[in-house]
């Protein structure tokens, strides 16, 4: 995945509510969707977290039309995990078959839905991402970005430029806990274990912090 972006982007949504999104958005704070079990242009398996104004109540996620089943897989106050089994209307799987297929961009998780707005990662070459941003401008959409940073697989790309040393270090330091508030490990007792110097211990955390940080921001 080396080279791809992923470019957050906010969307005013103007049309959600003929999906009878309007009547949901009035019980609920926030829906968004943790991760995809199946997304296509046709159909979706999501798993949504819904953030609830007052009680959860599972029935008035049924009032969209494109719902077509939801099973609760928790609820705890005004906080409920959920599986939701659902189809696309045409004018929805067109754009996003065109995302796929012309611009070679595929759409990143979580996505966020408050009332009137969808915030949505979208993952692609620089280049693609631009002609996509021209063709929303083109389509006079409604949009905003939010950030652009180097796309990784689930954290673990951003870490193999990093040495051994400098990897097994940071692996002990975040484990024993040297970065949580307050700290639960010392510096100088990390090193002990590691057989190495104090200064070369925090030398190796600094350097993978620094390369970290290069490759969120760079």
């Amino acid at each position: 995945m080396k080279g791809l972006k992923v470019m957050k982007l906010d969307f005013s949504v103007y049309g959600q509510y003929a999906l009878g999104f309007d009547k949901i958005f009035d019980y609920t704070e926030k829906i968004t969707t943790v991760s995809s079990l199946l997304f296509t242009s046709e159909q979706f398996i999501m798993v949504s977290k819904v953030e609830w104004i007052e009680e959860p109540d599972m029935e008035i996620i049924r009032q969209s039309i494109i719902i077509d089943d939801i099973i609760e897989i928790s609820s705890e106050e005004k906080t409920s995990l959920y599986i939701v089994i659902g189809h696309l209307p045409p004018i929805v799987s067109e754009l996003i078959s065109h995302v796929i297929k012309e611009y070679k961009c595929f759409f990143e998780f979580p996505i966020v839905n408050i009332k009137g707005k969808m915030t949505i990662p979208l993952v692609g070459a620089k280049e693609n991402l631009k002609e996509l941003l021209a063709h929303l401008d083109e389509l006079n959409v409604d949009y905003e970005v939010v950030s652009l940073s180097n796309y990784y697989v689930k954290g673990k790309d951003m870490l193999s430029s990093l040495t051994p040393p400098q990897y097994k270090c940071l692996e002990m330091a975040v484990e024993q806990g040297f970065f949580d508030i307050p700290k639960k490990a010392d510096a100088r007792k990390l090193a002990g274990k590691r057989g190495i110097s104090h200064s070369a211990f925090l030398t190796h955390i600094r350097k993978a912090e620094k390369k970290i940080f290069e490759e969120l921001y760079g």
